[in-house]
């Protein structure tokens, strides 16, 4: 595959375990787990390109506290994200979650980024436009539709044990 685990690109990552990704790579029907996450390091980073996660369970990435389990503009399409304590998924202009579960953790937009028919256990930005399409969350709704702009078909205060269908 195209990850990377030379010293250097551990460095990059400040410490953090799991995959790194180069060029377009893509890492499908994939657990990740057991990594420690490091000090602002990632489980799963791609940092100059589009990198991909497919039908991939993350999940007790942090053993070392601090991190992201998934970082930088790596896209996820049916996967099923636990970030525990830290912030699950952390991306950039680009990146999208699709079908996916982001059950803690939640998501937060570094720059305009969009989800699509997900159950976030929340959403939060730190610059640009976070979009939301057909999306669950948990609590209420309390987007001011300026920054984390959900579509008229997401639902709100749901738990992920509910039943919302296909």
């Amino acid at each position: 595959g195209r990850t990377d685990n030379t010293e250097s690109a551990k460095a990059e990552r400040k410490n953090g375990g799991g995959a790194y990704l180069k060029e377009s790579a893509a890492l499908i029907d994939c657990e990740i787990t057991g990594n420690g996450t490091g000090e602002r390091g990632s489980v799963a980073y791609s940092p100059d390109s589009f990198g991909w996660l497919i039908r991939c369970y993350v999940h007790g990435n942090d053993k070392n506290g601090g991190g992201f389990q998934i970082y930088d503009t790596t896209s996820i399409v049916d996967c099923y994200v636990d970030g525990g304590d830290n912030t699950a998924y952390y991306c950039r202009e680009g990146a999208i979650i699709l079908n996916s579960t982001i059950a803690k953790g939640g998501a937060r937009s570094w720059s305009n980024i969009s989800a699509y028919n997900s159950y976030l256990s929340s959403a939060s930005h730190t610059g640009g436009e976070f979009k939301l399409f057909n999306c669950a969350f948990m609590g209420e709704n309390k987007y001011d539709g300026k920054k984390i702009i959900p579509d008229e078909s997401c639902v709100f205060n749901v738990a992920k044990e509910d039943n919302l269908g296909e």
